[in-house]
């Protein structure tokens, strides 16, 4: 698993986009494996970090937000395409060019639950 190779701010962020994954297993006792595998991957200084940052933290980084971002609308499209839901190009686009993650937080959510694409929007 990655870590960082001892840059801390490297394997937090590498930690970051795991956890973002993990919160999109519907098992909750599958999802609690990941975060502890991911914790257990870190080096004692970048668990430090990793658990000191707040709940519902603005990540500063551009870059992380982009790979935040990139993630979750992954995951929006992952969870529509198992429960069968079809995709224009557009919805699709739109979903995949979404840089807003508290939308996409939303998103994710509502993926599970509606019965059409349209329903997300």
């Amino acid at each position: 698993m990655a870590h960082g190779r001892g840059d801390i701010d490297q394997a937090v962020q590498i930690a970051l986009a795991a956890v973002a994954g993990a919160k999109q297993v519907l098992d909750r006792d599958v999802s609690v494996l990941y975060f502890d595998l991911i914790d257990a991957a870190l080096s004692e200084a970048a668990r430090k970090a990793f658990q000191m940052l707040p709940q519902g933290y603005e990540f500063q980084s551009e870059t992380l937000r982009k790979n935040v971002a990139t993630t979750k609308a992954a995951a929006v499209v992952a969870v529509l395409e198992a429960r069968e839901i079809s995709l224009s190009d557009e919805q699709r686009a739109r979903i995949l060019t979404c840089a807003d993650i508290k939308l996409l937080d939303q998103w994710i959510r509502r993926a599970a639950t509606i019965g059409t694409a349209d329903e997300l929007f």
